[in-house]
């Protein structure tokens, strides 16, 4: 009688492994064209985690990157920057800057022509726009990447008498980082260190060469306040750490009562979130969808997989193998196969999903946050696809044994042809 036990339990046991290995070196065309299948749903599973998690990336980007934050201002008119420093300091706050605009006309070389057919004459069709800030990444031309740095550094709030000019204007002109820039404006001049060369366009504000980018300059606050001949600003702009925190810190700067207008860039940001939320409602709906349909191509598939093992499950049968140990043979087979499915799906998705989430990120950001690199893959979602696709796998084959199995054993056999 124990024979008869340790036989049958090294039938239901290595027996089966066994088994199963000799299947899938002996029917290697049918186990192909399967681990295909389920390579192609691994692919896709991974690829929209790949993409959901670009959708939280997005979120996050754009809270970190775009600018969420707000400006003070005095209707136009210039203030003093100790109005606004309070403002500075507020919690949510994380950097700040004060800026003005003014003109010079360039001593050591030539603005670009403007955007008119009519030449505008004197020291007007000399003039270049002129930007001083004490924190040029906080500019909106920035933060929305219309303008990136193409060579040099960005300057910060510690750094003194910089400039930063356009690559057409500085190769038209000769100029790289660190020479000297000349500025002049009504009898007042400054000599400028060139610490940054960027690029970019933005739409003209008019025909003049000083409302075109190519001969926009920006420069530290102080120096803009000598060839002005004033110290005062016309903007300050305050960034928070995150989106979320954007309404609160505009409710805190509202209620510092500095007598400035308070103005939240909340609805530039509004649009591209909604944005995020729709395509983040569409992926899920996706994921779900490919969810069944995965389950549901996988259960046809493996329904003719253990159909055309019927004669292979006959003769274990006629041979006193029980049904527990032919499921443990199947199913075997199918994780071996899964797994192998597993891995090149995540090579493979992890590829793919990577390309797509970053087309992705910059179709939804609409390249306003073009060139920032996007960390498709989370080995959290990742495993979660893995195992998902596993469990399917494994819920799939369950759905195609049960009824084979359910059946006699003399069903079985008499069906054979």
């Amino acid at each position: 009688m124990s024979a008869v036990s340790a036989a049958g339990a090294e039938i239901r046991g290595e027996g089966a492994l066994r088994r199963a290995a000799v299947a899938l070196v002996r029917c290697r065309a049918r186990n192909v064209l399967l681990l295909l299948i389920m390579t192609s749903v691994f692919v896709t599973l991974v690829v929209q985690a790949c993409l959901v998690t670009t959708l939280s990336d997005v979120e996050s980007a754009i809270s970190r990157q775009a600018g969420a934050g707000f400006t003070a201002s005095s209707d136009g008119a210039p203030f003093d920057r100790q109005k606004a420093e309070p403002l500075a300091r507020l919690e949510s706050v994380k950097s700040h800057a004060f800026e003005t605009r003014t003109v010079a006309v360039p001593q050591n070389a030539q603005v670009l022509p403007g955007g008119s057919t009519v030449n505008a004459q004197g020291a007007v069709g000399a003039q270049a726009a002129l930007i001083g800030t004490t924190n040029p990444a906080l500019h909106p031309h920035f933060g929305t990447h219309l303008l990136t740095l193409a060579e040099g550094s960005m300057p910060t709030g510690a750094d003194e008498r910089f400039a930063m000019v356009h690559e057409t204007f500085a190769r038209s002109n000769g100029l790289s980082v660190g020479d000297r820039l000349t500025l002049a404006n009504e009898g007042r001049s400054v000599t400028l260190r060139i610490a940054g060369i960027f690029e970019g366009t933005v739409q003209a504000r008019g025909p003049l060469p000083s409302d075109q980018v190519e001969n926009l300059v920006f420069c530290d606050l102080e120096s803009a306040g000598q060839l002005s001949g004033s110290q005062r600003i016309e903007t300050a702009r305050f960034a928070v750490d995150t989106a979320e925190h954007l309404d609160d810190a505009v409710k805190a700067a509202q209620a510092a009562e500095t007598g400035l207008d308070i103005a939240s860039n909340a609805r530039e940001l509004a649009s591209v979130l909604d944005t995020v939320a729709g395509v983040s409602v569409i992926m899920r709906a996706l994921l779900a969808g490919i969810t069944v349909a995965g389950i549901a191509i996988l259960s046809l598939v493996l329904v003719f997989w253990v159909r055309g093992r019927l004669r292979h499950i006959g003769i274990l049968l006629s041979l006193g193998t029980d049904k527990a140990s032919i499921a443990a043979q199947l199913i075997a087979e199918a994780l071996t196969l899964a797994v192998l499915a597993a891995l090149v799906g995540l090579a493979v998705g992890q590829l793919a999903g990577g390309t797509l989430a970053q087309a992705v990120f910059d179709r939804i950001t609409d390249g306003a946050l073009e060139g920032t690199a996007v960390a498709s893959s989370d080995p959290r979602a990742i495993g979660l696809a893995l195992a998902l696709g596993v469990s399917m796998t494994l819920a799939a084959l369950v759905a195609a044994l049960a009824p084979v199995l359910r059946r006699s054993a003399r069903s079985i056999l008499s069906s054979i042809d």
